[in-house]
């Protein structure tokens, strides 16, 4: 019980009060309300109260969990999972808050730009690139023989031939390339053959048709 007035004059020493009133001085529990969320334990604390939380809840009333801030990416679903928690991916993503796709890692080579496709990927490559991760060129498997080199050439390839070698895969020198001359020019008429030991020799015999 309060009471709650005036003071007014007053006469051999006495206080006099006035206008009293009556009330009731009630004294609240601020934890009765349990405030605290998830099993989180109250104390008082002054005039306010102080929540202990339990793993893995946190905040000011235990309300927050992992999953609070929404970590899973490309609509994943959030669960908590022990101190911690756990998404489940949405295909074609995966990871461990489901922010990975096929494309991630930049799987196709030489600029080509990859596409999604289900749970796999698709590289469209710029030429002359082909192959399914566009690593693949003209130059690739090697077509300038002789130890000639391969250079791209727009979508195709160019051979810079070692002497004497030449022609578009450099497979004939100078000599093999007379020397086939002369039978193709001949084949069709070869009494007037004339065989000579000046001429080279073939590394691969090769067969005339009439």
């Amino acid at each position: 019980i309060f009471l709650a007035g005036v003071t007014g004059n007053h006469t051999l020493g006495y206080t006099a009060i006035d206008d009293i009133s009556v009330g009731d001085n009630v004294c609240e529990d601020l934890c009765a309300s349990n405030p605290c969320l998830n099993d989180g334990i109250c104390t008082v604390k002054g005039n306010s109260f102080k929540c202990d939380c339990p793993r893995p809840f946190s905040g000011d009333r235990c309300e927050e969990d992992p999953c609070t801030s929404n970590p899973c990416l490309n609509a994943g679903v959030c669960s908590v999972n022990g101190n911690g928690f756990k998404c489940a991916c949405w295909t074609p993503f995966f990871g461990e808050r489901c922010e990975e796709d096929p494309c991630t890692s930049n799987p196709c080579r030489n600029d080509g730009n990859c596409a999604v496709i289900e749970n796999s990927f698709k590289c469209a490559c710029r030429e002359p690139f082909f192959g399914e991760k566009c690593e693949e060129d003209p130059c690739e498997a090697n077509p300038c023989r002789n130890d000639g080199n391969c250079t791209i050439n727009g979508n195709s390839f160019k051979c810079a031939c070692r002497e004497p070698f030449f022609g578009e895969r450099r497979e004939e020198d100078e000599g093999h390339h007379l020397f086939i001359s002369i039978i193709c020019n001949s084949k069709h008429n070869l009494k007037h053959y004339i065989a000579t030991k000046s001429l080279p020799v073939f590394p691969k015999a090769r067969q005339l048709t009439s």
